[in-house]
């Protein structure tokens, strides 16, 4: 089953399972300051939020398919799959320039997902549209014929 990263908890669970995807936490996969980069990572601002640095380097080395070894203390080692992804709320400018950046360098296999900033009315209409834009981007990542957990009647954006 494809991994759906996830950089922050703002993003809902229940649309990355339903979709086929197992949802991982990026963070159990940045890598100490000691550890070799890729000649040609992304680069990100010097003044860049240090976890948001840590983050967009997880990020490229996974996506780039050098991690295929890589995995969280306990895991096994996982080869990417052509099929993972990663979902990044725009919880904070931080994050969201952090979504640009990734999307921009592997626009397939990221989504930003934007957060709301304000209480208006609207907000709900928005971040409804954006969830159902998730869901569908989930559900297009999958190759034809993928497994996928059965449907629950009633669950969802739809």
């Amino acid at each position: 089953m494809p991994y759906c990263y996830y950089t922050c908890n703002l993003i809902p669970f229940e649309i990355v399972a339903r979709n086929g995807f197992t949802a991982r936490w990026l963070g159990d996969h940045v890598r100490g300051p000691a550890t070799q980069t890729r000649r040609d990572a992304l680069s990100v601002h010097p003044m860049t939020c240090p976890y948001v640095t840590k983050l967009v380097a997880a990020a490229d080395q996974m996506l780039a398919g050098a991690d295929a070894a890589a995995t969280a203390p306990g895991a096994e080692p996982r080869a990417a799959h052509t099929a993972d992804c990663i979902v990044v709320p725009g919880g904070c400018d931080a994050a969201r320039r952090m979504g640009d950046l990734l999307a921009a360098a592997y626009p397939d296999r990221v989504f930003v997902l934007p957060m709301p900033r304000s209480a208006v009315p609207e907000v709900t209409e928005t971040l409804a549209a954006d969830l159902c834009r998730l869901d569908e981007w989930l559900s297009a990542r999958l190759p034809d014929g993928a497994a996928r957990p059965a449907a629950d009647p009633g669950s969802g954006p739809h």
